[in-house]
């Protein structure tokens, strides 16, 4: 007769009542055991048949209540054992899918353990690898079968490895303000230890900056800004900041004036300078050399005559120019000057 009440429990025997109670929870083997271990000895009177069959009974209801099932787990690679002089230019995938076979209450606590494949890089030669999955480097519990692993080998490449000083290079974008330039750029430190491949560190001689905006920019200002890292290769130090100094100043262009006059100074004779005017090229700041080209006013240019006497001369012309500007060249270098005497007309 079917037990449908809980004031029938009192009459079922041990392995009844477990058999209804397995429906809602896990039962452990050891805690049922224990639980019946009272109920085994006191049936002195019943035989040993009896006993056997009840312990018969705790096996059966023991695995019927632990469900073997199948899981898909993924489980984390963790690169070790990397020899000091080499670098790993291609790591092995970020994990292997294993699929496992086992009590589910067990499976369930594997989830949690947070398992881990340790790669071991010790005796790896160096180019691209293709190594096996070793399933002895998977720790699973008693009870547990591994079934499947994805992928069965991880692929790796590694490489020499060296340091090198790089110098550091600042990349700007964009144009300052009207009439203005960048002078100058001051990173700071000048110089950055970076590591990586052989091949590839050999290769570089500097590394540039992320660019700094300087669109409308018509002073000096300082920026903290990170450096472009090539791929595989790994910045040495604590700060991976960099601090530049980009100085702003006027535009600096060069110029030619052309048709400066040329003055006489220093005598009371007529004379003429041939030819009488003369092509300068000046270098200097826009806004300076703007009004120079306009109106030439700023420029002085004139022959010393003092002390000649009538006569044919050549002559070099002197060039003053404001302190901001210099010279570059002039056209011609030589004039010819011819002083008059006093009974002397002018031609």
């Amino acid at each position: 007769m079917p037990l449908s009440r809980r004031g029938d429990l009192k009459k079922a025997g041990p392995l009844q009542v477990r058999r209804r109670e397995c429906k809602g929870r896990r039962i452990a083997p050891v805690g049922l055991f224990r639980e019946m271990k009272g109920s085994l000895f006191s049936l002195k009177g019943r035989g040993w048949r009896t006993a056997v069959g009840m312990l018969a009974g705790i096996l059966f209801l023991s695995l019927g209540c632990s469900q073997t099932v199948e899981k898909d787990l993924f489980v984390p690679v963790r690169v070790e054992g990397m020899p000091a002089d080499r670098i790993l230019v291609q790591g092995p995938a970020k994990g292997i899918e294993i699929r496992v076979r086992g009590p589910q209450s067990r499976i369930e606590s594997l989830k949690k353990a947070r398992l881990q494949y340790l790669l071991d890089m010790t005796d790896i030669p160096l180019g691209m690898q293709s190594i096996p999955v070793d399933p002895e480097r998977i720790k699973l519990p008693r009870g547990v079968t591994l079934i499947r692993i994805l992928p069965e080998h991880l692929v790796v490449e590694t490489a020499r490895q060296l340091r090198k000083a790089l110098k550091v290079t600042v990349t700007l974008s964009g144009k300052p303000a009207p009439k203005r330039q960048v002078n100058k750029t001051d990173p700071k430190p000048a110089f950055v230890i970076m590591r990586g491949p052989e091949a590839l560190i050999r290769a570089l001689t500097s590394v540039a900056t992320k660019p700094i905006d300087v669109t409308g920019a018509a002073e000096s200002f300082q920026k903290e800004i990170a450096l472009e890292i090539p791929q595989g290769l790994i910045l040495e130090g604590p700060s991976r900041v960099i601090t530049a100094r980009i100085e702003i100043g006027d535009k600096i262009a060069t110029r030619w004036l052309r048709g400066v006059p040329i003055a006489g100074k220093g005598t009371a004779y007529w004379f003429r300078i041939t030819p009488p005017a003369i092509d300068i090229q000046v270098k200097g700041p826009v806004r300076i050399l703007g009004r120079l080209k306009r109106k030439k006013k700023g420029i002085e240019v004139y022959m010393d005559l003092k002390g000649l006497e009538p006569g044919v001369y050549p002559r070099r012309a002197h060039i003053k120019l404001p302190t901001e500007v210099t010279l570059v060249a002039s056209r011609p270098e030589i004039f010819t000057v011819k002083i008059y005497g006093s009974n002397e007309e002018e031609e």
